[in-house]
């Protein structure tokens, strides 16, 4: 059985919620012609290695995206990933502006890290880093992404200190899209009414006809 990959520590300050620490660009939306797109910041960064394998990544500092940019290295043939799914990958990820290494998962083909594809406000409702949202955003599982965040789309004006993120960098992250989850809607049963003799009495319950699996 997977394992899943605890969203705690360095995993969960890179790829978690950026707070009021930024204001990020444009949120996406489900519309898959929109999606980030390759440019110069991409073509600076060199990758080998497959998928579910640690990749080299190598590119020179410091480096800086205006927009999120993302470029699919290997393509996957299953289906691509829906907003508001959750989604397991592997990850490396880096500081733009020095090239350090913040974090990755052990690519041990059994451990993986859950994010969310989407974005929120509320950190109790699981949005992810705007930045990693762009990097899954419609991509078949199986794919290998590379993206340069804008700034914005990740740690912004103040940085994050506790990872040694300056303000205003970038983070390189090369991520494998191993699976989702079904969206909530997907789950969602629906249940014909019972039939009810003329003497019953009727319980209303908010939650009844949703069942979570």
């Amino acid at each position: 059985m997977r394992k899943l990959f605890a969203v705690a520590g360095t995993a969960a300050l890179i790829l978690g919620l950026a707070g009021c620490s930024s204001t990020p660009d444009a949120a996406p939306g489900d519309d898959c012609s929109k999606v980030a797109q390759p440019g110069d910041a991409t073509s600076a960064v060199t990758v080998t290695g497959g998928f579910d394998v640690k990749p080299t990544v190598t590119f020179g500092s410091p480096l800086k995206a205006n927009e999120t940019q993302r470029v699919i290295l290997e393509t996957g043939t299953g289906p691509a990933v829906e907003a508001g799914q959750d989604v397991s990958i592997n990850f490396s990820a880096y500081d733009g502006t020095t090239g350090t290494s913040l974090a990755d998962t052990p690519y041990d083909g059994k451990t993986y890290l859950t994010v969310s594809n989407k974005v929120s406000a509320d950190p109790t409702q699981g949005g992810a880093l705007l930045g990693i949202v762009k990097a899954v955003q419609c991509v078949p599982i199986g794919s290998r992404v590379l993206v340069v965040t804008s700034p914005g789309d990740a740690f912004g004006e103040t940085g994050n200190s506790q990872l040694g993120v300056g303000p205003n960098s970038s983070l390189v992250i090369v991520a494998d899209i191993v699976s989702a989850l079904p969206t909530r809607e997907s789950h969602r049963v629906r249940r014909p009414p019972k039939p009810r003799s003329p003497c019953s009495k009727r319980v209303m319950a908010p939650w009844w006809g949703k069942t979570r699996m």
